[in-house]
């Protein structure tokens, strides 16, 4: 193990902790660079001879410091990190830390901007598409709460974080930092899992540019940098002059070498093979398949990391089935990326055949590109999009080859250990793969399998998706990854260079317990939870909402279809959500451009605020958003808080839940990944908490980001493989939504019954408007003593057809509604003439249903509303 390269990590994750030590009051008049290492020395959170190298690090990571040092008897080695640090701050900034960017003061005069102590973080999202508003907002707090909303808001003026808040989050670090110590654990991993715990919410710096990179995404791609850029020194250079490198004569020439790699890994064709499943046990099947893929990914980072000996330091974005990292541009590096890709594939065509595949890419790029021009003042240009660009396109490329040639003659082989068909076999209802006779029968034999003949593969994914569910609603919870034989019949990932995990379920009381049982896991991973103990463990976020089946036989088991569609009201109907970010791709390489920025000299600067270290905070609040925030969306968090920082409340205009009744949706989310939801459930809860997703990103993101969404409302022994295909073909149509039909795309837009409507006609004109309209004014329940008028369902059925009629076209022009038999229909509605108050719902409504079908958009905004109110009193079936 290169200690070197450890305490290099450390030494950059650590490098300004003298900010947090300032802003909580405790560092005197002192530099940041000199608070810090003297509060961790004095407190002795590190040995200062075994960290010697990390305290230089964090002492003279800026250009005064290390001149100052240089002018001492006692000089810094040429050799020593704290050039490294010091370059790679600049590179993850994406300004040189020398030329400090001037203000213009009351007088007119340039001066130069002095760190502002107490200034807030702002949103990422301020700066991203700035030509859709004004909305300015920031974190008010820096409080990271796992089970609250954690979202910035809009302020006229901006608050300063009092010096007691810093203090609590230095004093966490401190007990954190003590407790790595006392337990000997402090590693690059674990340090960067406690600071993205505790220093999310607040800036990096307010006085560079903008305030809105986290303290921690800085120190995190900071130490990124750092570690690709020694890697490279040493494995292509054997050079360690880093003095001379980045601090003096050649700093320009190594900022120009491609000494980085980012890099891209996907999954395809996941959806083939998460929806090959059945009608019986679906919704286990379809969530353990899902999180299967998720898990899988996961591992393939860990294994990528370890195998170089890097930490997730240097993973920039991991969401469902994809990941990108930054590494080292050396050989070693393209050895086991293309090594493990051949095994993951191996392992993929003997377990899965051919429906998934995983491909890896990447592209050379340098400081100067990542620093989006680093030595230029002025930015002329976008280079972090050229660096997605290539990315995606040597993906595409890969694509077209995706097997070696020894894997396809596999495939192709009628007798390959892929292709061979033994004696003694049948297929399994579920994948239709082959296994042992004797495997299926022992399987159909399990009730908690639903009773059927299928393989050990679908028997586990079934188990896999109980188990998942089971971690929502349980505390601490792990999957543990237990080394395994490459026969074992359990769910098992392959391991880099060789070898194989099993996954395993554990749930733990206290960390002790956790603790205890470490040593006998390869790694293991801690769902939504902030686990910093010993073994080799990561935190990841999931979303993982769902409830729990109320069958006594079934306690504390996930719901099935047949169970979930009672809970519907009125019409027994599952519906499935499909949702998507718009124009993901466009937001990550040009999102941050702003043509109209004019800088203080009055030059046009449209690429002032390009930075790859904006990306990355970027990518972390989208998957913080649809892992973590998505499942106190589903649970109605905070439903009767009156300051719900979220929500003025809840959509509930179907459900009418009383204000009594706290529980969450009655949905299962199968999927929630970095951009993307696949959710089941109830078809007024997937109508409404549509809505609440919408309301809460629109907030999250300032309304600067929006999303797509196609419903589909199915009966539920419909096949799972045509819901999720049919709601794909309803979110695609959302996707091409054109709000002024004239050729623009607006998206921003949801797809149901058929009709495709801007959210915002949708929430305001067919909920808001006329399905509340029609839900005060008539019933569909004959004889009810009340003042709304009774309308049947024939009669609904009858203009519905009559209102579809307009949007039919025949002969290439449009039908008119035939008012003479909407008036016909409307005169034979009966209504008490004795009753005063239902005599005028009834004049009332006759007048506003001819005002609305005179209009194409009402017509169809009525027709939608009425199939909600008819799915809404229809019994049972």
């Amino acid at each position: 193990m290169d200690e070197k390269l450890i305490n290099l990590q450390i030494g950059a994750l650590l490098h300004d902790i003298g900010k947090i030590v300032r802003r909580a009051g405790k560092g005197g008049k002192n530099r940041h660079s000199k608070a810090g290492s003297d509060y961790l020395e004095n407190r002795e959170l590190l040995d200062k001879e075994k960290y010697r190298e990390v305290y230089d690090m964090i002492k003279y990571h800026h250009n005064e410091e290390i001149n100052e040092k240089l002018k001492q008897n006692d000089k810094l080695d040429d050799s020593s990190l704290a050039y490294l640090v010091y370059e790679a701050d600049n590179i993850a900034s994406g300004v040189d830390r020398v030329k400090y960017e001037d203000e213009i003061n009351e007088k007119g005069e340039k001066v130069k901007i002095t760190e502002i102590e107490g200034l807030p973080l702002n949103s990422i999202f301020n700066k991203l598409n700035f030509q859709k508003n004004k909305i300015e907002k920031n974190f008010g707090s820096l409080r990271n709460d796992r089970r609250n909303f954690n979202i910035p808001k809009e302020t006229k003026e901006k608050n300063k974080i009092e010096n007691t808040e810093y203090l609590n989050v230095l004093e966490q670090l401190r007990d954190d930092l003590e407790e790595m110590k006392k337990k000997n654990i402090l590693t690059p991993e674990k340090l960067n899992s406690v600071l993205e715990e505790s220093c999310i919410y607040f800036p990096s710096s307010s006085y560079v540019d903008y305030p809105d990179v986290p303290y921690y995404d800085h120190v995190k791609l900071t130490a990124a940098v750092a570690v690709c850029m020694y890697l490279y020194d040493m494995e292509k250079e054997n050079n360690r002059d880093y003095k001379n490198k980045y601090f003096k004569k050649s700093q320009k020439k190594e900022r120009e070498k491609t000494k980085f790699l980012f890099v891209s890994g996907e999954f395809t064709g996941i959806q083939n093979f998460i929806y090959t499943i059945t009608s019986k046990m679906a919704m286990k099947s379809l969530r353990g398949r899902s999180f299967y893929l998720e898990l899988f990914i996961e591992h393939i980072i860990d294994e990528i990391l370890e195998a170089l000996n890097l930490s997730r330091v240097n993973l920039i974005y991991s969401a469902g089935s994809q990941f990108y990292m930054l590494l080292p541009n050396v050989p070693k590096t393209i050895e086991i990326l293309e090594n493990y890709k051949k095994i993951v594939n191996d392992f993929l065509l003997k377990e899965l055949g051919t429906s998934v595949y995983y491909e890896i890419s990447h592209t050379e790029t340098s400081a100067e590109e990542l620093g989006n021009k680093l030595s230029e003042n002025i930015k002329k240009e976008n280079q972090i999009k050229e660096i997605f660009k290539r990315n995606s396109i040597e993906t595409s490329r890969k694509k077209l080859n995706r097997y070696s040639e020894k894997q396809l003659e596999e495939i192709f082989d009628e007798d390959s250990d892929l292709n061979k068909i033994y004696n003694d076999t049948k297929e399994c209802v579920i994948c239709k793969k082959s296994e042992k006779e004797e495997i299926l029968i022992k399987n159909s034999q399990n009730e908690s399998n639903g009773n059927i003949e299928i393989c050990d593969s679908c028997k586990n994914y079934i188990k896999l998706g109980r188990d998942i569910s089971k971690s929502f609603h349980q505390k601490r919870t792990f999957f543990m990854e237990k080394n395994c034989e490459e026969k074992s019949s359990k769910l098992k990932f392959p391991k880099y260079p060789k070898g194989s995990v099993e996954i395993v379920f554990r749930n733990f009381e206290t960390v002790e317990e956790v603790e205890k049982e470490s040593d006998k896991f390869y790694r293991f991973y801690s769902i939504n939870d902030d686990y910093f103990g010993k073994g080799n463990s990561r935190n990841i976020k999931i979303g993982n909402y769902n409830i729990k089946s109320t069958n006594e036989e079934k306690e504390n088991s996930l719901v099935e279809f047949t169970e979930l569609v009672k809970k519907s009201k009125g019409i027994e109907r599952l519906a499935v959500l499909r949702a998507d970010i718009d124009n993901l791709g466009t937001l990550f390489q040009t999102g941050f451009e702003d043509r109209g920025f004019v800088n203080i000299d009055g030059e046009k600067e449209p690429y002032k605020f390009v930075r790859f270290s904006k990306t990355v905070v970027l990518s972390r609040y989208l998957s913080d958003f649809f892992k973590r925030v998505i499942n106190l969306i589903l649970e109605r968090k905070n439903l009767t808080d009156e300051k719900n920082e979220l929500f003025k409340e809840y959509c509930n205009i179907i459900t009418e839940r009383t204000k009594e009744k706290t529980d969450g949706r009655n949905i299962v989310l199968v999927y929630s990944g970095g951009d993307d939801v696949f959710a089941i459930g109830t078809w007024n809860d997937i109508i409404e908490f549509s809505v609440d997703l919408r309301t809460a990103f629109k907030e999250f993101s300032s309304d600067r980001v929006t999303l797509s969404v196609g419903i589909g409302f199915f009966d539920e022994n419909y096949p799972i493989f045509q819901m999720a295909q049919k709601t794909g073909e309803l979110e695609k149509l959302a996707k091409l939504y054109n709000e002024n039909e004239i050729g623009k795309t607006a998206k921003d837009a949801i797809a149901l019954f058929g009709h495709v409507y801007k959210w915002d006609d949708f929430i305001g004109k067919v909920l808001n408007e006329k399905y509340s309209y029609l839900k005060s004014r008539i019933s569909l329940k004959e004889n009810e003593e009340t003042e709304k008028v009774f309308v049947g369902k024939s009669k609904w059925y009858s203009l519905m057809n009559l209102i579809r009629s307009q949007f039919e076209e025949k002969e290439n022009e449009k039908h008119r509604i035939d008012i003479a038999r909407f008036a016909y229909i409307i005169a034979r509605i009966k209504y008490d003439k004795q009753n005063e108050r239902q005599q005028k719902n009834y004049l009332d409504l006759k007048k506003q249903l001819f005002e609305w079908i005179k209009n194409e958009e009402d017509a169809k905004q009525l027709l939608t509303a009425i199939n909600i109110l008819i799915y809404e009193y229809r019994e049972s079936k």
